[in-house]
């Protein structure tokens, strides 16, 4: 997060294009290990069948930084635009750079890895901790070689259903403002109200579902479930011609279809792998699915000025979804426990 942080606020001292690139890349590198870091960090502190929640609450941090993120840099560009000796869009970086860095340092002495080593546990709690993580670890997968885990299928399975999730999440979240827009709303801050509202319903339907996954034990239906409603929200945005009002209700059935599938899905490799093998698999499906990342704006724009509609790329973006979906129900049943 200080990493995240320093480079963060180097943006501001970009000027050219060979400079934003290079500062781009490195904040690609600071946030590489971020997410995989938090995610096996919980499976050190939680057992499976708590793990759902506490991601989903980790996740929760997403839809909620857009709502509170958006009018906060209004805000910023606003207010600081005659702030010498730098520009808005300046401050705004430097601004938004110093909660990573107090909370990295903050993190780094108050986080502790290891629930043994904290004082506000008692003796039974941690002894309840170790044994349930201890009696679920005798099930899962540790490999004792790199090519043993390469050659794994269950992990190329899990880069492939995260490679779909994440086709279908930057499409909502890339995308989302100019279907707004298109559904004839011009004015940029309406249009930020507006993309508020989609991800104030999948902070809800985060928790709802990471909770009720945890407590039925049908981890890959829900995220079958919650990855297809995200594909029908897409589908029926671009479909509807009803306004703006028609157009968010379809979104916020999309946002909260995928942004819930972030939490269900990370902890079905947890519930596999276990060891060094959990924090490898966790890194290597990151790395390899986030290329989706790039991948999916790019699909849809192309495929959107190939065909000369706006509608195809997200067609098939959202049958990308539905094929994750299909092959998360392929994976063995004890994941849902």
């Amino acid at each position: 997060m200080i990493t995240w942080g320093i480079v963060s606020a180097a943006m501001l001292m970009v000027h050219t294009p060979m400079q934003f690139y290079i500062a781009r890349f490195l904040l690609g590198v600071a946030e590489a290990g971020f997410a995989p870091g938090i995610m096996y960090l919980l499976t050190l502190w939680f057992p499976a069948r708590r793990r759902g929640r506490a991601m989903a609450l980790y996740v929760m941090g997403a839809p909620l930084a857009f709502i509170i993120g958006g009018p906060l840099s209004g805000w910023i560009l606003d207010a600081f635009q005659d702030v010498q000796p730098l520009a808005a869009w300046q401050w705004l970086f430097l601004v938004e750079a110093i909660p990573a860095l107090v909370l990295g340092v903050m993190v780094y002495f108050w986080l502790a890895d290891d629930f043994r080593k904290v004082s506000w546990l008692t003796a039974a709690e941690k002894d309840r901790i170790d044994s349930d993580l201890r009696a679920e670890n005798a099930d899962k997968v540790e490999h004792g070689s790199v090519r043993a885990f390469l050659g794994s299928r269950q992990l190329w399975v899990f880069v492939l259903i995260y490679f779909c999730l994440i086709m279908g999440l930057y499409a909502v979240g890339f995308w989302m403002p100019s279907l707004i827009k298109r559904a004839g709303v011009a004015d940029p801050f309406h249009i930020g109200l507006y993309c508020a509202i989609p991800n104030i319903v999948a902070a809800i339907a985060l928790y709802l579902s990471g909770r009720g996954a945890d407590l039925s034990g049908r981890r890959r239906l829900y995220f079958a479930g919650m990855l297809t409603l995200g594909a029908v929200g897409l589908a029926l945005a671009m479909l509807i011609d009803g306004g703006p009002l028609t157009t968010v209700a379809c979104l916020s059935l999309a946002a909260a279809g995928v942004y819930s599938c972030i939490s269900l899905f990370w902890a079905l490799p947890t519930s596999m792998f276990v060891g060094a093998s959990v924090a490898a698999a966790l890194a290597f499906v990151n790395s390899f699915g986030n290329i989706a990342g790039f991948v999916s704006p790019y699909l849809v724009g192309w495929l959107n000025v190939s065909t000369g509609r706006s509608d195809v790329g997200m067609y098939i973006i959202g049958a990308v979804m539905v094929l994750g979906a299909m092959v998360t129900m392929l994976l063995p049943r004890h994941l849902d426990k």
